[in-house]
């Protein structure tokens, strides 16, 4: 929090000083908050709020299990927020996902019960005059699901926290243990669960846990809260916790007038987007309420801001001269409107706070700054430090294939990576050496957000793919698995027509073989690939004919395992389709491959082939029919 004037800051000195910014801390330090960081409440008795999923299946309560399939078959893995991404991995959150507008709660007393009992609770737990509650998520916990440690990000601008109603389903584990700075809290429903509703909410800044559930389903409605209005205080709270506080402040603006601002931490993270007074959280709300009230009638202005603390790594090979330095990086009016940025600060701008020794506010260490750093370049000691390093160790890398050139024949060769000659295999391998270099993560997703787009352009360019770029696309296809934009846009559309057989058999054998892992979404993707792979799946006559003349035919086998792992992942009928094309070029060839070595022939292909048709119940196809006669008939001849 800053009380800033436009006076220069000047550093002042002395015991009195001192004693006068110490004796300000403890004021506001002092100040308590109307709420916890918490909410946790019990309600034996509720309104049902008739909960519709697809169209007009009514939701039995409490859960049963066949509803909790039901619901289930529905749902999405639930993905979770990381850096600038959103993820789904199971290694960290394992939970089902439907969004709010794919269901409907119907019953009208359910509204009126919400507003009147569970949020007006949750308000006055946490601190808040009228908060508004905007429906998320309906989430199914299940036997083994859980969450690890993480905060709520902001989903929507002005976000504050979130609130969570467990209908009744009974269950055993699956406790939700909070935290925030020395506070500890943990939250059990399994109790109440099978026939009580219970409602949390907490914070969004509020690290949070969902433990293992051991058993049984947990079936939760959540939330977005919002601030609205101004906190509930009393006049005579008001009174109290401001009036030592202004005599303070006026005194302070006295005795030292040339003191240009003071800083005072908040005890919440805010974003960018959300810091105004109306949004402030918990104490901050307090505080934020008491300075507003008296800051103008003190001669200071009552502002906030984000501060951003630069810890330089002393390294002799950099030249081992830059400092460590704070910056107040945005400042907003208490509407949320920034005023200014990039002011320099001091140590002895913060009240009684000693900024060097915190830690940083998230993994991230700044990772929102990516675009914002393509876009304007940062120009501070320690990006210098860690942009300079980057560059070192890319160039080092380069120095190994071209030893003879100096540093500009070196950043010209790096300038020619995005020119059309580098194919987007070379181009991404390149990349991954690079981004071994870049261990600030902002540079790292930096360098990211600048090769993807490059390296996109050469997927949609390349005219053909190879056996050699199989691995290429399976991780590739890895990786975007999740984005159904370039999965529709390039991967069918680009990809899986210019590919050769052999890579498209390879990307289909992972796509089977993983649907539990990588490819959750396996039977759409197969049939998909099928349906656009168009005649580079069918077997070439010279193999066709080869295999039958040696009887040693694994093209047969081949066939037989790719209808088997159709059937598998619905795409049986496109499967077919590529099994009677190659049975058709037979019977129109058959001149060619008449007569063949039986061996083998029957046992490799021809009885798996007709098992898998009849367990499958396949359609009678003429070529497949003519195809089998005439097989049978030379087998026979054979024989004989």
């Amino acid at each position: 929090m800053t009380d800033y004037s436009d006076e220069g800051s000047e550093s002042s000195s002395g015991n009195e000083y001192t004693e006068s910014t110490h004796a300000l801390s403890r004021t506001l330090d002092s100040i308590r908050s109307t709420g916890e960081i918490s909410t946790f409440n019990v309600y034996s008795q509720y309104a049902n709020p008739g909960l519709v999923i697809e169209g007009d299946r009514l939701i039995s309560l409490p859960l049963k299990e066949d509803y909790a399939q039901a619901i289930q078959s529905i749902c999405q893995q639930a993905p979770f927020g990381h850096r600038n991404k959103t993820v789904v991995g199971t290694s960290v959150r394992n939970t089902w996902e439907l969004d709010a507008s794919k269901s409907n709660l119907m019953n009208k007393n359910w509204s009126e019960d919400f507003d009147s009992r569970i949020l007006r609770n949750t308000a006055r737990g946490l601190g808040l005059f009228q908060p508004r509650a905007d429906p998320h998520k309906l989430l199914l916990y299940e036997s083994g699901s859980f969450f690890k440690p993480h905060k709520d990000s902001e989903k929507k601008q002005g976000m504050i926290g979130t609130l969570v109603v467990c209908l009744p389903s009974q269950h055993e584990g699956g406790d939700v243990c909070l935290s925030f700075g020395s506070q500890k809290r943990r939250l059990s429903t399994a109790e109440n669960s099978e026939f009580d509703l219970i409602a949390m909410s907490w914070y969004s800044d509020v690290t949070h846990e969902v433990e293992r559930q051991t058993s049984g389903y947990r079936l939760v409605l959540t939330y977005k809260l919002f601030a609205t209005g101004e906190d509930e205080l009393s006049a005579s709270t008001v009174f109290q916790q401001t009036k030592d506080l202004k005599s303070m402040l006026a005194k302070f603006r006295t005795d030292f007038p040339k003191v240009g601002r003071l800083l005072y931490p908040l005890d919440h993270l805010y974003t960018e987007s959300s810091l105004c007074l109306r949004n402030l959280k918990g104490r901050d709300r307090s505080v934020g309420r008491c300075l507003n009230e008296i800051c103008s009638e003190a001669g200071f202005y009552f502002m906030l801001g984000h501060t951003t603390h630069f810890k330089a790594e002393r390294d002799d090979c950099y030249g081992g001269e830059d400092e460590d330095h704070t910056t107040l990086r945005t400042l907003y009016n208490l509407n949320g409107d920034q005023v200014s940025s990039e002011l320099v600060l001091g140590l002895d701008d913060f009240l009684d706070y000693d900024i060097e020794r915190e830690a940083p506010d998230s993994e991230d260490e700044g990772g929102e700054m990516v675009y914002q750093d393509l876009l304007k370049p940062r120009d501070d000691p320690y990006s210098r430090q860690v942009a300079t390093a980057f560059m070192e160790n890319a160039l080092s890398f380069y120095r190994q294939f071209w030893p003879d050139g100096g540093v500009p024949s070196l950043i010209s060769k790096f300038q020619e990576l995005t020119k059309d000659t580098i194919s987007a295999e070379a181009f991404d391998t390149l990349c991954a050496s690079f981004k071994s270099f870049a261990k600030h993560p902002p540079l790292f997703e930096s360098f990211e957000v600048w090769a993807d787009p490059i390296c996109q352009e050469k997927i949609q360019s390349q005219s053909s793919w190879k056996h050699n770029h199989r691995e290429f696309i399976l991780n590739t296809l890895k990786k975007r698995s999740e984005d159904e934009e370039w999965i529709l846009q390039t991967f069918l559309r680009k990809i899986v027509p210019r590919a050769e057989r052999y890579p498209l058999l390879c990307l289909l054998k992972h796509m089977s073989s993983e649907r539990t892992g990588s490819f959750k979404k396996s039977p759409e993707l197969y049939k998909s690939t099928l349906e656009h792979a168009g005649q580079q799946l069918y077997l070439p006559m010279e193999e066709l004919r080869s295999g039958l003349f040696t009887g040693r035919w694994s093209q047969g086998s081949e066939l037989v395992e790719q209808l088997k792992e159709a059937n598998i992942n619905c795409a049986g009928q496109e499967a077919l389709r590529i099994l009677e094309w190659n049975c058709k070029t037979l019977n129109e060839n058959k001149e060619v491959w008449l007569p063949f070595e039986n061996y083998g022939i029957y046992d490799k292909f021809l009885e798996p082939l007709l098992k898998i048709l009849e367990a499958n119940k396949a359609p009678p196809i003429p070529a497949v029919q003519d195809f089998l006669e005439i097989a049978h008939t030379c087998i026979n001849l054979s024989i004989i």
